[in-house]
């Protein structure tokens, strides 16, 4: 497997346990029926699906989506602004969701993020096992009252999951096993979403047979690939990605080790499979993305479509696995 030598300062608080080489031991968390043994078909067979419902992307509700969600002064998570655009997004899951009367939401409050963080789920076959797509919905710059709009950090990942949500939706769906579209509040208070939605998930013994984080999917590669971060990664999932990315791209990723530390570092703690996909690169520090100047302009839209294509190329095949 691939981990992080040292924990980022955000993870300290976490219950990890990292050698002096850089490898988890045991942690204090004892799983009950510990997923991370699954393995992944070796070649990806979904018989269609990924193709046909990649070709039903488009980016018109994305754009449409971010712009009303960048429109909110901040989403800082005690702001104001940022509970009007946690309650204006639920909504708009909701309604996306529609057209599948199967389709359930759940949130979840928390004691230190006014937010709410929100789980849509496609129920399977078999809904003792779910297949999760994960983001944050956050955006601030420390201060309640600042402008923050987020646009690709990460409002892109948000629209990007809402498309793969409005498709499956439209379809009507089931798979295999549950797919849960996971919208995390707070993350930029200490992954405080993440946090609590998988401590309840450890509580009701519940298993995830893949964990796809995503971030900064508008952010436009210059190799026009998505980036895989090994960084916190399942190693049989991340080559099960890969292998997924290169039958349908036809190409290699990118690579990142420093991800700095999202989502799927807490499913990871929780015995979760769980891989980080992205659209920055290995020269992503030097582009100056700070959260008051990341503003609608700065998204690239074909970035946006590439990850959309990849995350209904993933669900095809993990959903079934």
């Amino acid at each position: 497997m691939h981990f992080s030598p040292t924990l980022p300062a955000w993870l300290a608080s976490l219950s990890l346990v990292v050698t002096a080489a850089g490898s988890p031991t045991e942690s204090s968390l004892q799983p009950r029926k510990a997923l991370k043994n699954v393995r992944y078909p070796g070649v990806p067979q979904s018989g269609g699906y990924g193709d046909n419902w990649a070709s039903l992307v488009n980016t018109a509700g994305p754009r449409e989506w971010l712009k009303n969600l960048t429109d909110f002064h901040n989403r800082d998570f005690y702001s104001d602004y940022g509970v009007e655009a946690g309650q204006w997004l639920y909504t708009l899951a909701m309604n996306l969701a529609a057209p599948n009367p199967a389709i359930v939401g759940t949130s979840y409050a928390h004691k230190y993020s006014r937010q709410e963080s929100f789980v849509i789920t496609i129920p399977g076959k078999h809904p003792e096992i779910s297949v999760v797509v994960a983001t944050n919905f956050d955006a601030t710059t420390g201060n309640v009252d600042a402008r923050a709009p987020g646009a690709d950090d990460n409002g892109s990942a948000v629209v990007t999951h809402l498309e793969a949500l409005r498709i499956l939706a439209e379809q009507k769906y089931q798979g295999w096993h549950n797919i849960e579209f996971h919208f995390y509040a707070g993350t930029r208070a200490g992954h405080v979403g993440s946090r609590d939605v998988m401590a309840a998930y450890y509580e009701a013994d519940r298993k995830i047979i893949a964990y796809l984080d995503q971030s900064q999917t508008g952010f436009g590669s210059s190799t026009r690939r998505v980036t895989v971060c090994q960084e916190f990664s399942y190693e049989p999932l991340e080559d099960y990605v890969i292998a997924i990315i290169e039958k349908y791209s036809l190409v290699e990723p990118d690579y990142e080790l420093d991800c700095r530390g999202g989502n799927h570092a807490t499913a990871f703690n929780h015995h979760h499979p769980t891989i980080h996909v992205t659209g920055k690169t290995a020269g992503w520090k030097t582009r100056p993305n700070d959260a008051k100047n990341d503003g609608y302009e700065s998204v690239n839209w074909l970035s946006v479509q590439r990850h959309a294509m990849f995350t209904m190329q993933f669900l095809a095949e993990a959903s079934n696995a």
